[in-house]
């Protein structure tokens, strides 16, 4: 769309998009295109200055749509893109509206959040790290007397740099703004896949050559019914332990929030959100009572020695939020005001 000179650039007309994805034929994922103008071609010269990225249609009404959203995608599509410019509108706008945005970026690769960080300090691209960066270096910049930088230079709001947290480092920030949670988990108890496949109460057979994990069935004994071992942590961390219905409870039945689904609750699931048929839901369920034995029996070893797993602390924090008693009185929460 042509401008005349004399007429206005209006927000709407921020960032220019094109119509379609153009494909990279190296890798056949979708190109990067950049936004460059022509008062602008000059600084490629320079070697260190990367343009924005330039939009498509479909990531413009992404990254401007209000609310929640959710972005499902194959990698490569531009998810990360989307996420970073969301952001860098956001605090664009509390910028503009002179208020505080508390902002908390949460991704379980620590890679990740530092590629999104580069993104959202630049403005957009993945290179250029000055601008965005000396602004928001000013935010975390203390004074001769300690205390933060907190007022506003020459009617600028000084903003709050957002955080880019690993899912455990942001576990850990809410727990220790929430009372009645346990908040020292001991690093040697963490139970993980490998540590899980491994454990004492499981009769283990190998299916296929090698001593891989993945090639690996778990019952109860040699000649109880078994599952594979990855099939087996898949339902326990994302329908007993793991589901919407674990963290919000079942008031019908009196099950509070932040604990565990019953067995009637998992085998009342369809067949299209459990795949497993009830035969095999049973016996997952039946292995899921030895495991949570065997977890709660190493408590017995003191606080600094017991098994846990990744949903024993979310359950733990989530019953608390819930629940409605674990934010003391005067305390800051919620401690962010956008998650993305």
């Amino acid at each position: 769309k042509r401008i005349a000179q004399e007429e206005p650039v209006n927000s709407s007309q921020e960032h220019v998009v094109v119509p379609e994805v153009i494909l990279d034929p190296a890798g056949n994922t979708p190109l990067h295109v950049f936004r460059v103008s022509f008062a602008e071609l000059p600084q490629l010269e320079e070697g260190t200055w990367k343009p924005p990225m330039k939009l498509t249609a479909q990531e413009e009404r992404i990254v401007n749509k209000d609310g929640a959203v959710l972005l499902l995608g194959r990698s490569g599509t531009g998810k990360t893109v989307c996420v970073a410019m969301r952001m860098h509108r956001d605090q664009c706008r509390a910028r503009r509206g002179k208020v505080q945005l508390k902002q908390a970026f949460v991704a379980r690769s620590r890679a990740l959040c530092k590629q999104v960080k580069r993104m959202v300090e630049s403005g957009g691209n993945t290179m250029n790290q000055s601008g965005r960066r000396a602004v928001l270096d000013a935010a975390t910049h203390e004074g001769e007397d300690g205390s933060e930088m907190a007022a506003a230079l020459e009617e600028e709001l000084v903003m709050i740099p957002p955080r880019f947290l690993t899912i455990g480092e942001f576990t850990s920030t809410l727990e220790h703004c929430v009372s009645n949670v346990r908040k020292q988990w001991p690093p040697h108890g963490r139970v993980q896949y490998h540590d899980f496949v491994n454990l004492p109460c499981w009769h283990k057979t190998h299916y296929s050559d090698g001593d891989c994990d993945s090639a690996t069935t778990l019952s109860l004994g040699p000649r109880r019914a078994s599952l594979p071992s990855l099939t087996l942590w898949t339902q326990i961390r994302s329908f007993i332990k793991g589901s919407a219905e674990a963290a919000w409870g079942n008031k019908e039945i009196g099950r509070p929030a932040g604990t565990p689904i019953t067995k009637d609750e998992y085998l009342a699931y369809g067949d299209k959100h459990c795949f497993l048929s009830i035969e095999e839901r049973e016996t997952a369920y039946a292995m899921y009572e030895v495991y949570f034995k065997y977890m709660m029996d190493t408590h017995s070893l003191g606080p600094d020695n017991f098994r846990w797993d990744d949903c024993d602390r979310t359950l733990n924090l989530l019953g608390a939020l819930l629940s409605g008693v674990g934010i003391p009185a005067g305390s800051i929460w919620p401690p962010f005001d956008r998650i993305y």
